[in-house]
């Protein structure tokens, strides 16, 4: 590698990003997964049978992960070598800054958590002066937290396209089948998945983002632990033979 990057803090690099998007899926599967679905989304239904428990580890878990897609972005900065510097610090700059937003969005959904199980609750107890004011209150906090969410996928649509563009015109020494790693496909996936099967989707379209990513850094990581090993193998052969 240039830049005075070796192959193995490359690799690392890679490592650490898929293991973020790992942890930051365990995290915002214990905060957001519903085994009776996902229907009345609006009013966080979801939420409301959340127990305590989870709502801590996976706040604090998932908060605490998401910063290691840092690494993973560095990783792919250095993968997508022989692209252009400009499209490859696109993509670093896009990925750094929409999972900034990320664990924004991510640190505050357990306000609309604990929001949504105090309205449910003074439902259950008829308590409409109480409903009356946390209804409102929920919807503000809605209102801040989910447009924070369109940051982050506008930020990866972006880099998925830019990233298959640079695939399939082989700029970069990935296969092209690696055009089909790209996280905005397999967030669609997840989604397709939940439609479809929705036992297994129901797992994953919560936590679709992390999901695509975990493939998107795993599949790299592999391709670059792979041509680490060629290179040894090949450096370390005899010489003529």
């Amino acid at each position: 590698m240039s830049d005075g990057v070796s192959s193995r803090t490359v690799v690392w690099a890679g490592i650490i990003g898929a293991i973020g998007a790992l942890l930051a899926g365990l995290g915002e599967c214990a905060l957001h997964y519903s085994p009776t679905g996902y229907a009345h989304s609006e009013t966080y239904q979801f939420f409301v049978y959340v127990a305590p428990w989870r709502l801590r580890i996976g706040h604090f878990l998932s908060i605490f992960a998401v910063p290691l897609y840092f690494a993973g972005y560095f990783h792919l900065y250095q993968r997508l070598r022989p692209a252009p510097m400009w499209a490859r610090r696109a993509i670093l700059i896009l990925g750094l800054y929409a999972f900034a937003l990320g664990d924004a969005w991510l640190g505050s959904r357990v306000y609309l958590a604990q929001l949504a199980q105090a309205r449910a609750l003074a439902e259950q107890a008829g308590n409409i002066q109480g409903v009356k004011l946390l209804a409102p209150l929920l919807q503000q906090a809605s209102y801040y937290n989910e447009n924070i969410l369109i940051g982050v996928r506008l930020g990866v649509l972006g880099i998925s396209l830019l990233y298959v563009a640079l695939v399939l015109r082989r700029q970069t020494s990935y296969p092209r089948w690696m055009a089909l790693c790209n996280p905005i496909l397999l967030v669609a996936f997840a989604f397709v998945l939940y439609l479809l099967l929705p036992s297994l989707g129901g797992v994953l379209m919560p936590v679709a983002m992390n999901f695509a990513h975990l493939i998107f850094f795993g599949a790299s990581t592999w391709l670059a632990l792979r041509s680490s090993s060629s290179f040894s193998s090949s450096s370390s052969s005899p010489a003529g033979s």
